[in-house]
């Protein structure tokens, strides 16, 4: 039927599907022009087609399924863990037990840090540097317990000698 949207569904599909395998040929190490040469394309086609899958796997459905699929994976392999563990007693299964419950958290953000320490290093530059003769008077100051009454200089006093 000519007004039938199936048609165009698997049009995309079949693009999708071409974008998926352009993108495969290039994580197996060919490089765009390879690529194009062989399927008889533009170099800004293959690209654009790389763009269109990048775009699919990180968009926020791409994401979730990714991250859904990955979830999976890790709680059926910690199953496994925890059963040779519990039947066979294996202490590496348990150590390998914790690492993948370590990486689930991470990964769907449930183990996220309780605070922050910040830790400053170096001198903040005083507002003008102590002269001489402040210096002077502060030390005489703090020797006799006296407060110190001496207010800055812009210049220092020539020494006499």
């Amino acid at each position: 039927m000519p007004g039938n949207n199936d048609n165009v569904v698997m049009i995309r599909r079949d693009l999708a599907s071409d974008d998926a395998a352009i993108l495969r040929e290039t994580i197996e190490g060919k490089s765009v022009q390879e690529i194009a040469r062989q399927r008889g394309m533009t170099l800004a086609e293959v690209n654009h087609a790389i763009d269109a899958e990048a775009q699919r796997m990180f968009s926020g459905e791409g994401t979730r399924r990714a991250v859904a699929i990955e979830a999976q994976r890790l709680d059926l392999l910690k199953q496994k863990l925890w059963q040779r563990y519990m039947q066979e007693g294996d202490n590496p299964s348990a150590a390998l037990f914790i690492k993948v419950s370590e990486r689930l958290a991470s990964m769907c953000g449930w183990n996220f840090p309780l605070g922050h320490v910040v830790q400053i290093t170096g001198h903040l530059p005083q507002a003008h540097p102590e002269t001489s003769r402040e210096r002077l008077t502060r030390v005489l100051a703090e020797l006799t317990g006296e407060a110190s009454t001496a207010e800055p200089d812009d210049e220092e006093a020539p020494s006499e000698g």
